[in-house]
């Protein structure tokens, strides 16, 4: 994966061996942005056919920096939470530096 300054982006994401109904909340973390999804669908992020969706907007992208970390955490309905490896993606940079 790998990211524009100013574009805006609907992020899918899918997170194997997971049942849903297991689950009460979701942090997708792309470094200071947090999204995420609840299981009472309170959150910004998603869940539709086995797939979470992150939007993003172009004053959030135009922010980013040469490199994004990201990470996932996964909060269960008993309280224990799991999370990813933090994962990193390049981010090319724009010349029209505002919102269009």
């Amino acid at each position: 994966m790998s990211l524009k300054q100013g574009n805006t982006y609907e992020l899918k994401a899918v997170i194997n061996n997971i049942d849903i109904t297991e689950i009460s909340k979701i942090v997708f973390k792309f470094n200071d942005i947090e999204k995420e999804y609840k299981s009472d669908g309170s959150g910004d992020v998603t869940y539709a056919d086995d797939t979470f969706t992150i939007l993003f907007s172009q004053k959030e992208t135009l922010d980013f920096p040469e490199t994004v970390y990201y990470e996932v955490a996964v909060k269960f309905n008993d309280d224990s939470v799991k999370r990813s490896n933090v994962q990193k993606t390049s981010v090319f940079k724009t010349i029209i530096e505002r919102v269009i």
